[in-house]
């Protein structure tokens, strides 16, 4: 019943028939124990690094799994992880019926195909752990939903146009469990600070091409790993990158990326304010 609504031209799911065990089927994963459906690994191959560049548009016509999203998914009541990456769902909506699949713990749809509005109702899949939304073709309201996923730790919504969410960075400052987060390129509104940061667990940041956002904030976030601000409009000298505030908060800091900045001075001050961290390796890229 899935199947009939996809359309298949590269015929991935031959084996998909109604002959033998569905979970020995492609892209299907089953408990071993009770034989229950967990895992739907139906994601295309990344365009960006299989095929090259000016066939990528040529590929994703031709040969990604795509059409719409059966609802007869929701019979799969013990479905953990879902993983449906670049499709081609040729701009249709992502189903507001995915709310009741309360068993999800990894839900992926980036670079899907999928068009308009971002659904509330994926705030109901509170055993998240995992999501990904990075699409230039979505964009949310807000994120008062998303917020409640109190176990969530890994969200990627690059890309994504969050320019209506008032309140976008209080609402991701409720995920106390966050691990990871990716807002690459995102089109967001110019928000206050938080008074209080609550996602402290937080280890890899990328706000990578979201310009004038001036993220004080992220430079105290003491358990940052990763830290990507590429082209994010910081301005000055690289020992005050934002104004006034220092590295000495990011003693867990590996890599840092401050490049395409209007910043200035010696790089050497870098390594001069993280001296007193215990990091064992930094790769740090300021350059052009």
């Amino acid at each position: 019943m899935f199947k009939q609504d996809l359309k298949d031209p590269s015929n991935r799911l031959s084996s998909w028939t109604s002959e033998g065990d569905c979970c020995n089927w492609s892209g299907v994963v089953c408990d071993s124990f009770t034989g229950h459906v967990r895992e739907l690994h139906l994601n295309n191959p990344n365009p960006y690094v299989s095929v090259p560049f000016l066939f990528i548009l040529n590929y994703k016509g031709l040969t990604w799994l795509g059409g719409t999203i059966n609802p007869s998914l929701l019979y799969l009541k013990h479905l953990n992880y879902l993983d449906l990456r670049y499709k081609n769902f040729q701009g249709n909506q992502i189903p507001s019926f995915f709310g009741p699949l309360k068993s999800l713990r990894y839900l992926n749809l980036s670079q899907a195909g999928f068009q308009g509005m971002i659904p509330p109702q994926l705030g109901n899949l509170s055993n998240l752990r995992v999501l990904g939304l990075s699409d230039y073709m979505l964009k949310a309201e807000n994120l008062e939903r998303v917020s409640g996923i109190s176990h969530l730790q890994n969200q990627d919504m690059s890309f994504t146009n969050l320019s209506k969410p008032a309140n976008w960075l209080n609402e991701i400052n409720m995920l106390p469990s966050l691990l990871e987060l990716r807002m690459e390129a995102c089109i967001l509104s110019p928000v206050p600070p938080p008074t209080i940061i609550n996602f402290t667990s937080l280890s890899i940041l990328d706000l990578s091409l979201t310009r004038n956002l001036m993220p004080s904030w992220a430079f105290n976030l003491t358990n940052v790993v990763s830290l990507y601000l590429r082209d994010s409009g910081l301005q000055g000298t690289v020992s005050t990158c934002p104004p006034d505030l220092s590295l000495d908060n990011l003693c867990k800091l590996i890599d840092l990326d401050l490049s395409s900045n209007s910043l200035h001075g010696n790089v050497s001050e870098i390594f001069e304010s993280l001296s007193v961290c215990s990091s064992y390796r930094i790769v740090i890229v300021v350059g052009k």
